[in-house]
């Protein structure tokens, strides 16, 4: 499954063996986090620490099959 990026992508589930597009669900990463503590440890306390969190780019995507509803991968940056 290490095809499947941060974007939904055509696969085989492998526990109910239907061929679907993965169902995506964003959450913060390592990377998120780290901007997070750079930006406040800079001095930008003020709300500006929250926009890593805003950036979809910076998010693990977590995808899973509609169908059954199971795990099928984890992206990380």
């Amino acid at each position: 499954m290490t095809h499947l990026g941060d974007i939904p992508g055509l696969v085989c589930c492998p526990h109910c063996h239907h061929v679907v597009t993965s169902k995506v669900r964003y959450v913060p990463g390592r990377v998120a986090w780290w901007m997070c503590l750079l930006i406040t440890l800079m001095g930008f306390i003020c709300g500006c620490c929250l926009i890593p969190f805003a950036i979809r780019s910076l998010q693990d995507a977590h995808h899973s099959c509609p169908q059954c509803g199971k795990h099928l991968h984890t992206y990380r940056i």
